[in-house]
């Protein structure tokens, strides 16, 4: 299997949808750019709360990715806070975008798989507070209704178009408890996905370690008992980061999460056939790396993990750089 290199694609006026007003010349000729620059995929959101979405668009936008030789990941995505997405009337909503979008596309070869939820946790807060599960155990009051949720997309997906699913976690359903538990919620996807940047974890040692993300892949990882897909990594641009600082930070990043295993990584959007962070992901893409055998360190429980925060993920980060680091010495 292929090590994906891509990038998150919304538009060329970098808007937030291509929906509203769907340009096909132009996405094309955005996406010819960047399977020319030696990309393989791309991540495009699909909102399903928004009546201007047009199915004939989104088939002919994954039409046109597969003809420029780029693979897709259609993300679904709503307005933050649009009520209660896990149960209800618009649990219902999305069940039925899904099987309807599903049954357009079918099996689609161009298609990834399906993120039946990105950054959910950030469009509706998972109910707070716990409930006992045993004797001295609790869990949170939202694990099983995020389970349930997620497992019902992930079969309307299936029994649709017959592909897989996986869902969109951020950095932040790890560094707090937002009570997602990604064991419970990934059991039914192909593979679990996980983005993040730098400027929002604080336990990054500086503005370009490297380290960072590779260590919330590992979290993920550890916590779904899941291949991982880095959906979204990156830094804001000037007059934040340099172009070369960015560039050289893609690639150091690229590297480790080859290195330890993970199934590939999009940059968080598309910068540009001439930008300095297209030719880093370009360099690292047209290699055309096989994904690497995990060999992970051990991990603590979840339920310890998330109990300790954030005491655990800064005790948990220094073990792991001690770990990959002895690790590269024995290559």
């Amino acid at each position: 299997m292929r090590f994906s290199v891509g990038v998150n694609y919304r538009s060329r006026t970098g808007a937030a949808t291509l929906w509203h007003d769907f340009d096909a010349g132009a996405v094309r000729d955005d996406l010819t750019q960047i399977a020319t620059a030696g990309l393989d995929a791309v991540r495009i959101f699909v909102p399903w709360d928004d009546p201007r979405l047009r199915l004939d668009d989104l088939v002919q936008a994954i039409d046109l990715a597969g003809a420029a030789g780029l693979r897709v990941l259609p993300s679904l995505t709503a307005a933050p806070g649009i009520g209660n997405i896990y149960e209800g009337a618009l649990l219902e909503r999305q069940i039925a975008f899904v099987r309807a979008a599903g049954e357009r596309v079918r099996a689609h070869p161009a298609i990834v798989a399906w993120d039946v939820g990105a950054a959910f946790s950030s469009v509706c807060a998972p109910a707070r507070g716990k409930v006992t599960s045993g004797e001295h155990a609790s869990e949170p009051v939202a694990e099983r209704a995020l389970a349930a949720w997620c497992r019902s997309l992930a079969e309307a997906v299936r029994a649709s178009s017959s592909l897989p699913a996986t869902v969109g976690t951020t950095s932040d359903d790890l560094t707090h408890d937002n009570n997602v538990r990604l064991g419970s919620l990934c059991a039914p996807l192909a593979f679990a996905s996980m983005q993040g940047s730098n400027v929002s974890l604080d336990f990054a040692r500086d503005r370009t370690d490297p380290e960072a993300i590779p260590f919330l892949a590992l979290l993920t990882a550890a916590f779904s008992f899941k291949p991982v897909l880095m959906t979204g990594f990156g830094n804001p641009g000037a007059p934040y980061y340099t172009d070369d600082e960015n560039a050289a930070y893609c690639t150091a990043v690229l590297e480790r999460l080859h290195a330890d295993g993970r199934l590939g990584a999009y940059w968080s959007g598309w910068p540009g056939s001439t930008s300095p962070v297209t030719a880093a992901l370009a360099n690292f893409g047209r290699q055309a790396r096989t994904v690497m055998k995990a060999a992970d360190m051990p991990m603590i429980s979840s339920t310890y993990y998330y109990r300790t925060l954030p005491l655990s993920t800064k005790t948990l980060y220094d073990a792991y750089l001690g770990f990959v680091a002895e690790r590269r010495a024995a290559m």
